[in-house]
């Protein structure tokens, strides 16, 4: 006999750009920024003045003008007058522009010591798919990683969606605004955020971990894990990550390490939090463990909820009511005490959907219906992408920072000996996402 289980529907999150005004709120990122700017432009911004870096290929220089002329002046109704007037900044330029004379590796890494020559406040690199798919040798993960090890913030723009022709062409009426917010979030800003007044968790920390063998052939696997803090309204706060080591006992010592001083620097820079919950895409284990124990002896009155988010399994949710076959987004199915299936994915409009829900499993004592709202609360906040993402922030970044850390490798192993994949990530951008 099937086991049948009931579905619940989550609230649907709501965006919010005022940081002093609950009410100023709209489903639509694009309209809501143009209309009210982004979350933060109430308070008192550490930057309102901006310089930019363009790295171009000489035989690219329509494109990159063309892009410039968008970034600064503006584009069609969606981003009419450029940044300076859609995030409320006092003054935005270009102020140096680098034209190189070939797409290789070597041309982009002799780049490097132009860019920060030029000390502007972020770099914008023109890059190819193509580049970026060179393994060993591409320039894409080179100077990302180089920049990132020298505390500058890079907006990578992929020529091939500029395009008309190209297969992987946007139209940059819809590009635009996702890319200006990445670039507002690595100026230290936050484009928006999700309204949800009544969440009982002040604090969300999302794990993760990349394993890389150092060299190509019969190197040793190193483990480099990671931890990245939010807000439960999906501001970001900070990033840190431990050294890579060879050692499982040293990996969970360290994050640990890391999971704890999240915690102790919010409530130095907040309050003293009431409750944190730990996302790992990864089984919960002895890091996240220590670390629960560690905070709640610490702090009274802190709870800290372990939960473990995962996509890598069989389960599928259809509406074969629905021509696309495809569930509402939302679900909440709980399958057991402390266990149950969010369904991040489902029916969404500009984007895939995914009939992929996410398997939920927690320890502690939030109530599973308050984790799982707030996993897809977060996947509304995904600052790549107005649209937001199949999975939430804490997952979906830490993926993409696996994802860097891994390919930086790549490149390291080619003979890029001035990168350090240990430390990657300079002290300068630990409170920005860098890895946008």
């Amino acid at each position: 006999m099937p086991t049948q289980f009931h579905a619940e529907q989550l609230d649907s999150p709501t965006h919010r750009f005022d940081y002093t005004n609950p009410s100023i709120t709209n489903s639509n990122v694009g309209k809501g920024l143009g209309r009210n700017g982004p979350f933060d432009s109430s308070t008192s911004r550490d930057f309102t003045d901006a310089t930019f870096t363009i790295v171009y290929p000489a035989s690219w220089r329509s494109d990159a003008e063309g892009f410039q002329d968008a970034l600064i002046n503006g584009h069609s109704s969606y981003y009419p007058n450029g940044f300076r007037s859609f995030f409320r900044m006092d003054s935005v330029s270009v102020a140096n522009t680098i034209e190189l004379d070939d797409t290789d590796l070597d041309t982009y890494v002799d780049a490097v010591d132009d860019i920060q020559a030029a000390d502007d406040d972020l770099a914008i690199v023109f890059m190819s798919n193509e580049m970026r798919s060179r393994g060993y040798r591409s320039p894409y993960w080179a100077v990302k990683a180089l920049l990132t090890q020298a505390g500058i913030p890079t907006q990578m723009v992929l020529v091939d969606k500029l395009r008309r022709h190209s297969p992987h062409h946007v139209p940059l009426k819809y590009l635009i605004v996702n890319v200006v917010s990445q670039i507002y979030a690595k100026l230290g800003g936050t484009p928006w955020v999700i309204h949800r007044p009544q969440s009982p968790v002040d604090l969300v920390i999302g794990v993760g971990k990349s394993e890389y063998r150092a060299g190509r052939v019969g190197g040793t696997t190193r483990t480099l894990g990671f931890a990245a803090a939010y807000q439960s309204n999906g501001a970001f706060l900070w990033f840190d990550s431990t050294q890579a080591t060879r050692s499982y006992d040293s990996f969970n010592d360290q994050l640990t390490e890391r999971i704890v001083e999240a915690a102790e620097t919010y409530a130095q820079q907040e309050n003293a939090p009431g409750h944190i919950v730990v996302h790992s895409y990864k089984r919960i284990g002895p890091a996240e463990r220590d670390a629960q124990e560690r905070l709640e002896d610490e702090f009274d009155s802190l709870d800290v909820t372990l939960a473990h988010l995962n996509d890598s399994h069989d389960f599928r949710i259809y509406d074969d009511r629905h021509k696309t076959g495809l569930s509402q987004r939302g679900l909440w199915i709980r399958t057991g005490g402390n266990k149950g299936f969010v369904m991040t994915g489902g029916r969404r409009n500009f984007r895939p959907g995914s009939p992929v829900p996410i398997e939920l499993e927690v320890e502690g004592s939030l109530e599973i219906e308050e984790v799982a709202q707030g996993i897809y609360d977060l996947c509304s906040v995904y600052w790549k992408d107005q649209f937001g993402s199949n999975m939430p922030i804490t997952i979906k970044y830490a993926e993409d920072i696996a994802d860097i850390i891994e390919n930086a490798q790549k490149v390291n192993d080619d003979g890029m000996s001035k990168i350090n994949i240990g430390r990657m990530v300079s002290p300068r951008l630990r409170d920005i996402p860098w890895f946008l």
